[in-house]
């Protein structure tokens, strides 16, 4: 595998059409990749032990609610979730990219207002970053 820096290859294991599940929730067509790269350890970064990563793949085949005040995620079926409105909440859409999910924003600043599209990357504990 390589990613988009200058960090060089990572040699994994890729398998196809895993089946996984989480409570109820069955994901039947899941790619998995296995990393030997013991150099590659996100563990220490996020202060808490990472044993792997849920992808985009199963985020877009999935309803997930998020509550971070509570340490929560829910994810729903979407064929069964009951789509309602909330009042404190707003609704955005996500629109995949080259796999990716991105939603567009207005950013104002003092001196002017700009249309913006931003990467949803809930895995990295941060909150948000702009470029």
């Amino acid at each position: 595998m390589q990613g988009l820096g200058s960090g060089g290859k990572v040699d994994a294991l890729k398998s196809l059409n895993n089946k996984i599940k989480i409570g109820n929730i069955i994901d039947r067509n899941h790619s998995l990749y296995i990393i030997f790269d013991s150099e590659l350890n996100f563990s220490p970064r996020m202060g808490i032990p990472i044993h792997g990563i849920l992808g985009n793949d199963f985020f877009q085949n999935f309803i997930v609610k998020i509550n971070y005040s509570s340490e929560v995620i829910v994810v729903y079926d979407p064929q069964k979730y009951p789509l309602r409105s909330c009042g404190k909440c707003e609704d955005l859409s996500l629109n995949f990219e080259g796999g990716k999910p991105y939603i567009a924003l207005k950013v104002a600043s003092e001196e002017k207002q700009e249309d913006v599209r931003l990467l949803v990357d809930s895995g990295s504990s941060d909150v948000v970053w702009l470029f």
